[in-house]
């Protein structure tokens, strides 16, 4: 798939994809200004005091986020204490900032069957 962030649930079935050119696929649907509520074997972000600011569900592949989406950004400047996904030449495609907001170079696709 060359360089990308995946996610994947115990079998090895992706359940988020954020590629270099930071388009962010998921295989359920998003969920966005909501406390996120994760299982043990979900996928977290936290912020510093332990909260969930994203979550990806195992095995459905929901994204629930604590903020709102941001995406089609041009270029990407992270906050302090964010989490950040770089491409192979290091620019910034996709990152959580510490109040659960999700940044995206690109777009989101929900219900995506990867094969």
């Amino acid at each position: 798939m060359g360089s990308a962030f995946i996610i994947q649930n115990s079998s090895g079935n992706n359940l988020a994809v954020i590629d270099a050119a930071g388009n962010m696929d998921i295989t359920g649907t998003i969920t966005q200004s909501a406390e996120p509520i994760a299982g043990l074997k979900d996928f977290v972000i936290q912020n510093s005091t332990g909260g969930l600011n994203l979550v990806i569900t195992n095995p459905e592949g929901n994204l629930l986020i604590k903020n709102s989406l941001t995406q089609s950004q041009p270029s990407l400047s992270p906050t302090l204490k964010s989490f950040i996904i770089q491409n192979n030449t290091g620019a910034t495609v996709a990152y959580v900032n510490s109040t659960g907001g999700l940044f995206l170079v690109s777009t989101l696709t929900q219900n995506v069957l990867f094969s």
